[in-house]
């Protein structure tokens, strides 16, 4: 299979299968454990972010499987994910072109290329970067519109029973096109990325949904978040009009497995504690206190 996207048409038709895998450039990341990679690849003057699967073999399916994990063998998801995301409101980007060659799950070749975002930011950069200084009526107004927008995807993504499973703000990119002095609330955009581990759930269960959210949640600790700026994810989330509304019938549970899980993340990964609090969002004062 090949596919190419129309508007793309003039630019990439000469390529064939083989042609897209052997594209060369700077590499971002490679696996040669999942057989994966990912390159900026330049064609025409134009960037592009190429990732090839080359087969992860029966072993890293295997191990996958007996943890009960579902293997990624393919950039089959990731295809799919940037063809329906859009569609349901959700920016990601643009697919240029993806291929598959192969039947045996272990062997299988594949790739998705797709637009590179030259000028956007990942969230873990822009927001201890933007919001370091001290706030000021437009950057708090500007805090709450990306707030809003991460909760506006996070929401669409589980309200179609889409899950995303590396939900952190390294993969939500701001769109910075017109330079970040020039950022308005009503202008901010959000791209959501890194899409290989999209699934859909014929039922989403509160497990995928708090999973998602608690990624989202930790890897969010070290910037300058505050109580009601958290409140304010909730209740976009939740969209209701407070925070007494959006924690009612069960959704308190809901948010402090959500906490739990989160601070059990930090824990594990920074190697330092959280002090925790008693709040429907607790860990939520100006910024997170940790312990060393």
């Amino acid at each position: 299979m090949l596919y190419i996207n129309p508007d793309l048409h003039s630019l990439l038709r000469n390529y064939t299968f083989e042609d897209f895998m052997r594209l060369d450039g700077e590499t971002y990341r490679s696996d040669t454990r999942t057989g994966r990679c990912t390159k900026r690849v330049l064609i025409g003057g134009r960037a592009f972010f190429l990732k090839c699967h080359t087969g992860c073999g029966w072993k890293e399916i295997l191990k996958n499987l007996l943890c009960g994990k579902r293997p990624v063998v393919s950039a089959a998801h990731e295809y799919r994910a940037l063809e329906k995301l859009p569609r349901l409101g959700v920016p990601t980007p643009g697919l240029a072109a993806y291929g598959r060659k192969g039947t045996n799950p272990a062997r299988i070749r594949s790739f998705v290329l797709t637009e590179s975002l030259e000028h956007s930011e990942s969230l873990e950069t822009f927001l201890p970067r933007f919001f370091s200084a001290a706030d000021t009526p437009d950057k708090q107004q500007l805090k709450h519109a990306i707030l809003q927008r991460a909760a506006e995807i996070a929401r669409k993504l589980h309200s179609n029973n889409l899950f995303h499973q590396d939900f952190y703000i390294c993969h939500l990119h701001i769109d910075l096109s017109y330079g970040e002095n020039n950022l308005t609330p009503e202008a901010v955009k959000l791209y959501l990325m890194d899409l290989h581990r999209v699934k859909r759930a014929r039922i989403l269960s509160a497990r995928y949904r708090r999973k998602d959210v608690a990624g989202l949640y930790f890897s969010a600790m070290d910037t300058p978040l505050t109580k009601t700026d958290l409140a304010r994810f909730i209740k976009d989330y939740r969209q209701c009009r407070d925070l007494k509304e959006a924690t009612r019938l069960g959704g308190a549970h809901f948010w402090k497995a959500v906490n739990r899980r989160a601070i059990g993340l930090y824990r594990r990964i920074t190697g330092r504690d959280v002090e925790p609090r008693d709040t429907c969002f607790p860990n939520a004062g100006r910024g997170i206190r940790t312990k060393k």
